[in-house]
């Protein structure tokens, strides 16, 4: 397979329907294909980036990578599909049209804006890293002074008695002050162990959703890059409905899926009769109400004439 073909198979179209399209067709579903092929490399990198980063372990990260970049590409590709223009005989209506087409356009941006910041965050990390860093020595601050204020109220108290200690025996050693100040010692010691462990942790982790904040806030230039990918997550929908319905493509196609449709419909006539046919022993047929079967776009008319009720009423009466 040529990999021209291949990159139609990206693009959620039939290949057996593009190798009887013309040159120009064929090119623009492979570009269809390179670009879907493209979003799904985007959405690999960022899974596989904020994963490394949630978990810092590059083999998780790689594992829940590759399954996230998977599925939200299949949901790209199932909603890209829906985008296609409906070749089905129908009845348009341009307010369901508009807000259909904005609903599934939006959950596109969506995908787009989730993939699109671990990569941000990526082009912006060495910029981030300063931030964070000043970050971390504000919020080290700021737990060293709620730690000391954890053990502020008996580290006083014990260097009062020790101070009552000194001022009535004097530096001799005795029994009272040497508990006292072990006492002090051990609560100090804890203050220091607990200080250590919260440096230890701030210093370990990379504050991920913090860098998402710091980014938006500090940097909001990044939004241009989100305006990007939206752009491109959304171009290969863009690029399908600029074809002409007028087009082989369109032609084929349309073939296709009402021959489907068709074929599907006379095998529940079928079904239909033989139900009705087993279980009243007559020969039943599925009405129709519609003059276009099964795509029901034109209603027939009900041609039956109804009298009036006046007329029931002289009927009953007069009879």
């Amino acid at each position: 397979m040529k990999t021209r073909e291949y990159l139609w198979l990206f693009s959620g179209e039939d290949v057996n329907i593009l190798k009887q399209c013309s040159t120009k067709r064929q090119t623009i579903f492979a570009s269809v294909g390179g670009l879907v092929a493209f979003i799904f490399c985007v959405c690999l990198f960022s899974s596989y980036y904020s994963f490394t980063k949630l978990f810092n372990t590059y083999f998780v990260g790689l594992f829940l990578g590759v399954f996230i970049a998977w599925v939200f590409t299949n949901m790209y590709l199932l909603v890209l599909y829906t985008l296609n223009k409906n070749v089905l005989p129908h009845k348009p209506s341009i307010g369901t049209s508009i807000f259909s087409y904005t609903l599934r356009g939006g959950f596109i941006c969506i995908i787009a804006l989730l993939m699109s910041k671990p990569i941000e965050l990526f082009i912006f990390s060495s910029m981030l890293d300063d931030d964070i860093s000043v970050y971390k020595t504000g919020l080290l601050k700021e737990y060293e002074e709620l730690v000391e204020q954890e053990f502020a109220f008996e580290k006083s108290k014990l260097k009062r008695e020790i101070g009552e200690q000194v001022s009535l025996f004097g530096n001799s050693e005795n029994n009272t002050l040497t508990i006292l100040q072990s006492n002090l010692l051990d609560i100090e010691t804890q203050e220091d162990f607990k200080k250590n462990n919260l440096r230890e942790k701030v210093a370990v982790s990379n504050y991920f959703v913090e860098r998402i904040s710091i980014l938006h806030s500090k940097y909001p230039a990044t939004w241009l890059i989100t305006c990007c990918f939206m752009l491109i997550f959304l171009l290969p929908s863009a690029l399908k409905n600029l074809i002409p319905t007028n087009t082989r493509f369109y032609s084929f196609k349309r073939n296709i899926e009402v021959g489907l449709v068709e074929d599907e419909y006379k095998k529940f006539k079928s079904l239909y009769s033989s139900i009705m046919r087993f279980k009243f022993g007559e020969n039943y047929t599925f009405q129709e109400i519609y003059l276009d079967p099964p795509f029901n776009t034109k209603r027939k008319k009900d041609l039956r004439t109804f009298k009036k009720e006046s007329d029931l009423i002289s009927e009953l009466y007069n009879a």
